[in-house]
């Protein structure tokens, strides 16, 4: 399986998982707001991930998502029972589309026009329609018959499988009717079930939670053995404990030459989709780092990545207007320096617009005086919903915008440090603790070379 698929379905999952768990709270006044932006954030990233991927209609049905919950957010939608219902049913038709993306089926009839218009019905109206048809919610309008005689409790779950199990197979009824032989479809029923199995087995991957929860047995271990305790010493077992720690520690790395070729496919897929040309550089694809870095660095990478694209880069004729090349440059890189991991995602762009920025904090009520220094001014970038975008695209000024970087690079007990001068580019930082589960070919103390000179830091570190 292509190991991109593997991880976009992986990550899939962990997204509507965060969704479908936020979807109870979106109903209790005092966690609706925390839950609008950790349902906003998993649509969000789902979206681009999928557009990436080239999964159409999944990216589509996540970006009517967004819309609704920005509808929420902003107090023009209610919510209510139905609202919640149709996020559930969102919620599986994209676990149902994310299958069938692994599998590669169409995804088109996965999402049956009903659900469309329930969604679009909110949109409009703050409400659903209904159905014209005796009052059935359109989010029912496409169910099988079986499935809507259970809901509306007129059958039971089990009677409706025990029926559907006497049902002759498509198979049988083509081998019945003479359209294809026996023999045929029992070979092809075997290909496919070797073939699931394989994309079970390659798909399968290893918790995180269970490496960290062997990784402090062995360390426990290790301390009794060699003296942290009063436990008896053993100089072969205090060898052989350390052997397991080293290999347990090389259990977790993998490449990071994984995010570098998401960060291309990312180009690729903005320059289509904007009619823009990029140059991406990368430096660093050396490096071997703890897998939880490589789950928690993507989604933040690529956010920073379209920020590039969208806001920094000038079009080509203001960049010759200023002197600049007309293809404008995104330069990935990740060092290691002082046991952390910097993953730089730098442009040379237009840089941040200062006046901009205070124009939309005191559009917002953020803030009454101006701050007096750089650090205070850029910090408000990171304010939830902040966005310098007038319309609202498929990649922009949705509500989602460098909070959500920062949430995730906090989770690793990291920072986010901003740098820019106007007129010659941005570079933003992300940096994280190895926990010494990083390790590179090469030496580590590559010059880490940040940006253009003279440009001025601002560290916001986790509260």
């Amino acid at each position: 399986m292509d190991p991109f698929l593997s991880l976009f379905v992986e990550e899939s999952q962990d997204h509507l998982d965060t969704f479908e768990r936020a979807v109870p709270s979106l109903g209790r006044d005092t966690e609706a707001p925390e839950a609008v932006k950790a349902m906003f954030r998993a649509a969000h990233s789902l979206k681009g991930t999928a557009r990436m991927m080239g999964f159409g209609p999944l990216g589509d049905l996540t970006h009517l998502l967004e819309e609704l919950l920005a509808g929420v957010r902003d107090g023009r939608i209610s919510v209510t029972a139905p609202l919640l219902s149709a996020l559930l049913h969102a919620t599986d038709t994209l676990r149902l589309m994310t299958k069938k993306a692994q599998l590669g089926e169409a995804l088109e009839e996965a999402c049956r026009g009903g659900l469309r218009t329930t969604l679009g019905d909110f949109l409009q109206t703050g409400s659903s329609s209904g159905s014209s048809q005796g009052g059935l919610p359109l989010l029912h309008a496409d169910a099988p018959l079986g499935e809507l005689l259970v809901m509306e409790g007129l059958l039971a779950p089990e009677a409706l499988d025990a029926v559907l199990a006497r049902q002759p197979r498509i198979g049988e009824l083509l081998v019945q009717e003479g359209l294809v032989p026996e023999h045929a479809v029992l070979q092809l029923l075997e290909r496919q079930q070797r073939a699931r199995a394989e994309k079970t087995a390659l798909t399968t991957r290893v918790s995180a939670a269970a490496l960290d929860e062997l990784s402090e047995l062995v360390e426990d271990l290790h301390q009794r053995l060699s003296g942290g305790t009063n436990a008896p010493q053993s100089d072969d077992l205090v060898a052989k404990s350390e052997r397991i720690r080293e290999r347990l520690r090389l259990l977790r790395l993998v490449p990071i030459a994984t995010l570098f070729e998401r960060a291309r496919r990312l180009v690729r897929t903005l320059q289509r989709e904007q009619g823009v040309r990029v140059r991406l550089r990368t430096l660093g694809e050396d490096l071997l780092v703890d897998k939880c870095l490589v789950e928690h660095l993507g989604a933040p990478m690529e956010h920073l990545i379209r920020n590039a694209v969208v806001h920094g880069l000038e079009d080509p004729e203001e960049r010759r207007a200023s002197g600049k090349a007309p293809v404008g440059t995104v330069s990935l890189r990740a060092t290691v320096q002082q046991g952390e991991l910097r993953l730089d995602v730098q442009d040379d762009g237009r840089g941040v617009d200062r006046e901009r920025v205070w124009a939309e904090a005191t559009r917002r009520g953020w803030a009454s005086e101006r701050p007096g220094d750089e650090r205070a001014l850029l910090s408000l970038l990171f304010r939830p919903g902040f966005s310098t975008v007038s319309a609202p695209t498929s990649l922009a000024g949705r509500g989602v915008g460098l909070d959500a970087v920062k949430t995730e690079v906090d989770k690793l007990g990291g920072r986010v440090e901003v740098t820019s001068i106007a007129g010659t580019g941005s570079r933003f930082r992300l940096t994280a603790p190895t926990h010494r589960h990083t390790w590179q070919h090469a030496s580590s103390d590559t010059d880490p070379s940040a940006g253009p000179p003279h440009m001025e830091r601002v560290a916001l570190r986790a509260d």
